[in-house]
């Protein structure tokens, strides 16, 4: 089961290409994962406590968001939603009990997803090939961005443990992400690097962090200023957010934070319920 749903994470968004009726594969798939988490619930190690605090804030947010269909005026907007949370809720309880039985699983699981990485680089990489950096025609690029951060972070995490391939492979890693241009997932994985390296006992860990900061926002700005698709990503388009001389482009987001947040104001204490503002947006920008 752990090794269907990972490989099938290989294929990023792609599943929503194809649909049945009304209802895209990706929609299928959401559902089918949480109907099978619900059937490996009963296997469950005894020792695997379901109230765990280190779990209890996504546990009770999967709660409330289910409970808010109730008097959300659009539940099936909210339903896939609700389904994804709660499958990754189920997924780290069924992970956190296989692993306490078999304590190998863990680092299989790691092996597994450093395979989807691998052949979601391989198919967003493909589709670079044919339509250009940035695309979104097979694998949507902040989908892409998002996903491949999985493996920035493993990858990082091999070289703080003394793995310089590690190294080389989250270097590559951000390069594609870059070219995705998706500039939110761009960021974190440049601020990952630092972090990676936070200072710790000795003083060589803090100078390998220095450095690495340094070299990354090098390495970031001459991207910004050399590459004229980034660039334009970054300084063309809805310029609504400001920082110091430089005006980023946003597409559109802090317009629709702005109507999400005029309507949180409406109903602050219980909301309007899971999907409504996924319909608000569309309603007043689409």
């Amino acid at each position: 089961m752990a090794c269907l749903v990972v490989i099938l994470s290989g294929f990023v968004d792609l599943p929503r290409l194809f649909s049945v009726g009304s209802i895209s594969l990706l929609g299928i798939l959401s559902v089918v994962y949480f109907c099978a988490g619900l059937l490996l619930l009963p296997h469950l190690s005894l020792g695997v406590s379901l109230l765990s605090t280190k779990i209890l804030p996504l546990l009770a947010f999967s709660l409330w968001a289910a409970i808010s269909l109730l008097w959300t005026p659009v539940p099936l907007h909210g339903i896939q939603n609700i389904l994804v949370v709660s499958s990754m809720l189920i997924m780290i309880w069924v992970a956190e009990g296989t692993a306490s039985v078999d304590p190998s699983f863990a680092f299989w699981l790691v092996r597994m997803v450093h395979r989807g990485v691998l052949l979601a680089i391989a198919l967003y990489a493909s589709s670079m090939i044919i339509f250009g950096p940035g695309t979104s025609d097979v694998i949507g690029a902040r989908s892409f961005g998002v996903f491949a951060l999985f493996g920035v972070a493993h990858c990082l995490a091999k070289w703080r443990y003394g793995s310089r391939a590690g190294l080389l492979e989250a270097l590559v890693l951000t390069l594609l992400i870059g070219l995705s241009q998706s500039r939110l997932a761009l960021g974190i994985a440049v601020a990952l690097f630092p972090l990676a390296q936070l200072p710790g006992a000795k003083i060589g860990r803090l100078i390998r962090m220095a450095a690495v900061m340094v070299t990354a926002t090098v390495a970031s700005y001459w991207a910004l200023i050399y590459f004229d698709s980034l660039r334009n990503r970054f300084l063309t388009g809805d310029l609504s957010l400001k920082v110091g001389s430089w005006a980023i482009n946003v597409s559109g987001r802090l317009s629709f934070w702005r109507v999400t947040r005029q309507s949180f104001e409406e109903a602050p204490i219980w909301g309007k319920g899971a999907g409504s503002a996924e319909v608000l947006i569309e309603s007043v920008f689409v």
